[in-house]
C-alpha cells in the first residue's frame, strides 16, 4: 500500500498536475465588478453599500441612517495609494477633523443629545 501511494504522488508530480488544480484556475485573475445593496430597517432608517472596481482599484460608498435621522456616509477609493475615505455625518460627538488621512465632515449639533 505504501508503494502505491508513493507511486501515485510521484506520478502526479511528474505530470505537473497540482492535486486540487492550479492557483490561477481556482482563484482566477482580478475581474471588474459592480455591486450594491440597500436594506430598510423595521423601525425606519436604512443602510447601504455600493462598490465598483476595474479589477485593480475600487470605488464605493456605504452608510446608514437611523430612525432618529442620524447618519453616516463613507465615500472611499482603494487604489495603489491605499484606502482613502471621506466621512459625512451628523452623529453627536463628531466634528470636522481629518485623522489618519480620513476627511470627516460633520454637521452634528454642538450641544448634547439629538437635534
Amino acid at each position: 500500500m505504501k508503494i502505491l501511494i508513493f507511486s501515485s504522488i510521484i506520478a502526479v508530480c511528474a505530470a505537473g498536475i497540482a492535486p486540487y488544480g492550479a492557483y490561477d484556475d481556482y482563484y482566477g485573475y482580478p475581474q471588474p465588478y459592480n455591486y450594491g445593496y440597500q436594506v430598510a430597517g423595521d423601525y425606519g432608517g436604512n443602510q447601504w453599500k455600493q462598490e465598483s472596481s476595474d479589477g485593480v482599484n475600487a470605488v464605493g460608498s456605504y452608510g446608514y441612517t437611523d430612525p432618529y435621522g442620524l447618519y453616516r456616509e463613507v465615500n472611499y477609493v482603494a487604489d495603489q495609494n491605499g484606502f482613502q475615505a471621506q466621512v459625512k455625518t451628523n452623529e453627536p460627538g463628531t466634528s470636522n477633523q481629518n485623522p489618519a488621512d480620513v476627511y470627516v465632515y460633520s454637521d452634528a449639533y454642538s450641544g448634547y443629545g439629538y437635534h
